[in-house]
């Protein structure tokens, strides 16, 4: 199970992609011009997505065990 979720609002995305292009895992793609999230079990939990992303639109949330 991933440690962390990753929530992407569609809404505010504005498909720069700097999310996907920044993540050094991987787990993040873009599809129909908007950041998704591709496997959560590849989140290194260094926040480069939620820190590059221009909008705000990305936040990584810890999850309770």
């Amino acid at each position: 199970m991933a440690r962390v979720t990753i929530i992407i609002d569609a809404e505010l995305c504005n498909g720069c992609g700097d999310c996907v292009e920044y993540c050094p895992n991987g787990g993040l793609a873009m599809q129909d011009g908007k950041a998704i999230v591709l496997d959560p079990e590849r989140c290194g939990e260094c926040y480069y997505c939620e820190s590059i992303c221009p909008t705000s639109a990305i936040r990584v949330v810890q999850n309770r065990d």
